[in-house]
């Protein structure tokens, strides 16, 4: 069993994150949380189930998936936006007629993904540069599926990618 536990962090001092044993459960040992190179926030707009997630590590000289789900199945195009900067908390859209959606990515490369079907999977071929060890992207998955709201499209979480090697 996992228990978690949130407090207010702010991001310009060190934070704690632990492991504490119950019920007889083993050590798990040291981890390096800040090692782990992607990390997803906000849990998307309430009631737009489109979630972005990944299925592998942005990793040099690898293939990194970024998989799409729960496209509306009355979406007529679905995409992915990589770029930067990174906008966390997220850009409230409201006043664009998007309620509950937010921007979490500018676009620098968009990609078009396979409709229809709730599930599209993107692969994207991360070049073997050290040069590029480090970069933190921001990802973030969009539908077109009209009447969801009074603009028609609906964002998924984001994601921040982080290359390494």
């Amino acid at each position: 069993d996992v228990e978690m536990r949130w407090q207010a962090c702010s991001r310009d001092r060190d934070v704690l994150a632990c492991w504490r044993l119950r019920n007889g459960g083993a050590n798990p040992g040291g981890i390096d949380l800040s090692a782990i190179p992607s990390t997803g926030w906000s849990t998307g707009a309430e009631g737009n189930p489109l979630s972005l997630d990944t299925l592998s590590r942005p990793v040099l000289g690898a293939t990194c998936t970024l998989e799409t789900t729960n496209i509306p199945s009355n979406a007529l195009f679905a995409g992915l936006l990589i770029g930067l900067p990174i906008h966390d908390p997220g850009i409230d859209l409201t006043l664009l007629g998007m309620p509950g959606c937010r921007q979490y990515a500018l676009g620098i490369q968009g990609f078009g993904l396979a409709v229809p079907g709730p599930t599209s999977p993107l692969a994207l071929a991360i070049p073997n540069d050290s040069g590029l060890v480090g970069l933190t992207l921001a990802a973030q998955s969009i539908a077109h599926a009209p009447h969801v709201n009074a603009f028609g499209l609906v964002t998924s979480n984001g994601l921040r990618l982080t290359l390494g090697n």
